[in-house]
This record gives C-alpha cells, sequence and structure tokens, in this order.
C-alpha cells in the first residue's frame, strides 16, 4: 500500500477524538486538521439548526481559515 493513501477517523463528542488527532500531530508524515464538527449537533444539513450551529460560528469560521478551507465551497459543501 502507498504512503500517501489519505484515511478518516471518525468518532464521538467526548471519546478522545481530539488527544487522538493530537497525538497524532507530532507525526511530520501526517497531516492532521482541526475537527469538523458535521456530526457534533443533531441538525440535518441546510437547516437552521445547522446553519446557525457549523456555518456562523467564528471559531469554527476560524478552524476553517486555519485549515484552508474556503468558505464559499464549505458551504456549498
Amino acid at each position: 500500500m502507498s504512503d500517501d493513501v489519505p484515511f478518516f477517523i471518525l468518532g464521538c463528542v467526548r471519546s478522545g477524538t481530539t488527544l487522538l488527532r493530537d497525538i497524532l500531530r507530532t507525526s511530520a508524515r501526517l497531516e492532521c486538521p482541526e475537527e469538523t464538527q458535521y456530526y457534533r449537533w443533531g441538525q440535518p444539513f441546510g437547516n437552521n439548526g445547522f446553519i446557525n450551529h457549523v456555518l456562523k460560528p467564528p471559531l469554527l469560521k476560524r478552524h476553517r481559515k486555519m485549515d484552508k478551507v474556503d468558505e464559499t465551497l464549505f458551504e456549498e459543501f
């Protein structure tokens, strides 16, 4: 298997995924972006709850900026 195959780790809130990400970040061979928060709230994509909890908060916008995620493309997704 090639060393450049991407993989994703998903987990529940408060299950240790942040600690795991911080540990994996110590490896120079891995990229570990900030958490997406896609599944943190039980809100269907596109409804007002999702928009208010995922698209609008300044903290999550700052995380996307740190990860070089374009806001327009993120909103389209």
